[in-house]
């Protein structure tokens, strides 16, 4: 059924994962997604970075809670990168195949 929803024109959904792409996951998501017409992810390729505050007053944080209490949520460009070529040659391989 959601082939059939994806390719339904002109209400065609678009999947797209996004919750723990990397780039252990990104293989078995391509694996079971392009069968279905996957034309898209998302990741924020992100992790948290100590923020280099000195003073951390007890009790007052900068409202992120957790572990992020201090920190930066930064964007890790290699986990990009490594997502996005094991991504397009995949992509090449898979599209490969039909020709």
């Amino acid at each position: 059924m959601t082939k059939e929803l994806i390719e339904d024109k002109p209400w065609g959904l678009t999947v797209l994962p996004g919750s723990g792409v990397n780039p252990t996951t990104i293989t078995p998501i391509l694996d079971a997604l392009l069968p279905l017409g996957l034309q898209e992810i998302h990741l924020s390729g992100s992790h948290w970075i100590d923020g280099g505050m000195s003073f951390r007053r007890e009790g007052m944080g900068m409202g992120a809670g957790g572990e992020g209490e201090w920190g930066i949520w930064m964007v890790d460009r290699e986990k990009v990168s490594e997502v996005r070529e094991i991504a397009d040659k995949y992509w090449e391989s898979y599209h490969g195949r039909d020709e």
